[in-house]
């Protein structure tokens, strides 16, 4: 029905109902589920646009070492389901990978995909995000895709922009609006290697399960550099909410920005370097600006926390 329905740029509809997705062998490490295999990247080929019915649409693992839905193309849409590991290990729900993730000939493109109302329970890794490689000094892309209104609960790791081959561009510009992440969650949300990505409104809770994959439990985690050799500047995060994590943050990138977040409390930050911004957060966080130094997790500058700001003007 997939691939019928790509031929034609149709819809297909998965009515109220429990699917048990048996996997297939891939050309990489892990076994394949639903698979929508890549076109091209230009937005005038065929695609398809997958419906169910909400949360009563259920996708379940029949295997272990398997992506449930892997999305390797451009321009598609997913709305409407839940997809749950069922007992299975190493399941990853919903994959935006190529096909291969280790061939290393051959330019591929994961772009512009829109994914909402998605319901991801009972996976190693909720939603993961790795580009192609580099070939011929050009870059494979996995890049402006758009997830929203979705909840990720009982998976190891939310959210996991994955570490992308060497040379190439990183997962950047993409979008992630109004999702919650928690319960027996070790980690929220976790860049390797990505840059300008977008996160507004993430709702991490119940953050605080288990050593794997990162030994202290951490709502956000960004890393300096990934192994694709890019830097993992300019990610920024609005209105971000996070509740009873072991670890609220661990930033290791000076060009992190946050808007208005509120942080865990009490709260605990491992910050191998400072945000370039964190400011208008909680009253229990302390409030970056440009040019103002942290200082043992309570003041900023000497001025303490609940100090309210002067106005700036901008001429």
């Amino acid at each position: 029905a997939i691939n019928a329905a790509k031929a034609l740029g149709a819809t297909v509809h998965f009515p109220s109902g429990v699917y048990l997705i048996n996997s297939t062998a891939g050309p990489d490490s892990k076994n394949n589920g639903l698979v929508i295999p890549y076109s091209s990247a230009d937005g005038t080929s065929n695609r398809v646009k997958l419906v169910g019915d909400g949360a009563s649409t259920v996708l379940k693992a029949g295997n272990s070492n398997m992506i449930v839905v892997r999305w390797s193309d451009s321009h598609c849409e997913m709305d409407g389901f839940s997809i749950d590991g069922n007992g299975q290990t190493t399941v990853w729900a919903l994959a935006v990978v190529p096909e291969s993730m280790t061939q290393t000939s051959t330019l591929v493109f994961q772009l512009y995909n829109l994914f909402r109302n998605l319901y991801l329970a009972n996976c190693d890794e909720g939603i993961v995000l790795r580009c192609g490689p580099e070939v011929g000094g050009a870059d494979s892309g996995c890049w402006y895709n758009d997830f929203s209104a979705s909840s990720i609960y009982y998976c190891k790791r939310g959210i996991w922009l994955m570490d992308c081959p060497v040379g190439s561009s990183g997962v950047n510009r993409n979008y992630f609006h109004q999702i919650r992440i928690g319960q027996e969650t070790n980690t929220g949300v976790q860049i390797d290697d990505g840059a300008t990505n977008v996160f507004t409104e993430i709702h991490t809770e119940g953050v605080v399960t288990g050593t794997s994959p990162n030994a202290n439990p951490t709502g956000f985690y960004i890393k300096q550099t990934g192994a694709s050799g890019s830097n993992n500047d300019s990610n920024k995060f609005f209105g971000c909410m996070q509740e009873a994590c072991t670890v609220s943050l661990n930033n290791a990138n000076a060009y992190s920005e946050f808007y208005g977040c509120e942080w865990s409390y009490p709260y605990s930050m491992v910050l191998t370097q400072n945000p370039s911004i964190l400011i208008g957060s909680s009253g229990y966080t302390p409030q970056f600006a440009p040019g103002f130094v942290w200082q043992n997790n309570s003041q900023v500058g000497g001025i303490p926390n609940l100090t309210i700001w002067p106005s700036f003007k901008i001429r």
